[in-house]
């Protein structure tokens, strides 16, 4: 096997978009025009001929050289259309040449090294073929009670707002709950939504009150096989009125008896895990690793 690693601008993206869609772990998040994005410095670990490839995303920060998982991007890892075996995904991970690592594994990347530190998180996904009906017969109550009172309140669902409106009303939104996200990661939203729309991969859905009040709105991405609430957000009125659970129902509703997923981009956060089970979704497990073999002195800048 003849692996090099290389920067994005000397990547044949053509092969590489191939590898990544024709794997049987495909997900949108590693295909070039997202990596572009999220990590416009990306590098590939390549073998074979693009018969298998892995991003690696990298920055740089007090002279330190590190691998990081960008936001927006829950799973990266190794993509290929063969078998995908605990010793290849152990294989590529210590190619990795860099000594500060930390970045989220695919569902089907299973390691053993001992070179990383693993901690598991979940996901959870809900598969789509069967019919409306069913998959509404496996909602919690819950759920039920909230779309019966967004009934109540006459909301009502449409889809097309602008990507700016999205983004002005997530980040009033979300601001307050995830202060680590800055001005530079709303810009980055905004451009693979409107990436995204333009190639057709996605849609915004929201929803409003019977006095036309815009109460949540929710990006969904589209991948191989599966549709991901990349993005969802809600004000107060909204969540005494169930409107998330409208957008989420309508969805599922247009999209029942399809062959995909829908991935809720899941959460370790119990409040949250038990909201996207209350759609009938079940969890998946996926590995974020960590190594850190800095100098002990320079450890304290990178913890």
């Amino acid at each position: 096997m003849q692996i090099k690693i290389i920067p994005n601008k000397e990547i044949n993206f053509i092969k590489w978009d191939n590898c990544v869609r024709a794997s049987v772990n495909s997900i949108v998040y590693a295909e070039t025009w997202y990596l572009d994005i999220v990590c416009p410095e990306w590098q590939g670990i390549i073998a074979d001929d693009y018969d298998i490839v892995m991003p690696i995303c990298a920055k740089r920060k007090y002279l330190i050289n590190y691998v990081y998982q960008p936001y927006f991007t829950q799973q990266l890892g190794l993509f290929t259309p063969h078998l995908l075996t605990i010793e290849l995904v152990d294989y590529f991970l210590g190619f990795i040449p860099y000594n500060f690592v930390e970045m989220n594994l695919n569902t089907l990347n299973k390691v053993s090294t001992t070179f990383y530190n693993k901690m598991e998180r979940i996901n959870y996904e809900l598969d789509l073929p069967p019919k409306y009906d069913i998959l509404k017969s496996n909602y919690s109550n819950y759920t039920k009670r909230n779309l019966r009172k967004a009934i109540k309140n006459k909301l009502s669902v449409i889809k097309g707002i602008s990507v700016a409106s999205f983004t002005e009303f997530y980040k009033e939104m979300i601001s307050p709950l995830v202060p680590e996200l800055k001005k530079e990661h709303y810009l980055i939203l905004t451009k693979i939504i409107s990436q995204a729309i333009r190639k057709g991969k996605g849609q915004i859905i929201s929803s409003y009150s019977a006095k036309n009040t815009l109460l949540a709105s929710a990006f969904i991405l589209q991948s191989s096989g599966r549709v991901i609430l990349l993005a969802h957000a809600v004000n107060q009125e909204g969540k005494e009125s169930g409107a998330v659970f409208t957008i989420i129902d309508k969805f599922i509703e247009e999209n029942a008896q399809k062959a995909i997923i829908l991935d809720f981009e899941g959460s370790n956060i119990p409040g949250i895990a038990n909201f996207f089970a209350g759609f009938g979704a079940t969890p998946v497990k996926y590995w974020h690793i960590k190594k850190n073999t800095l100098h002990p002195l320079i450890k304290l800048f990178k913890k």
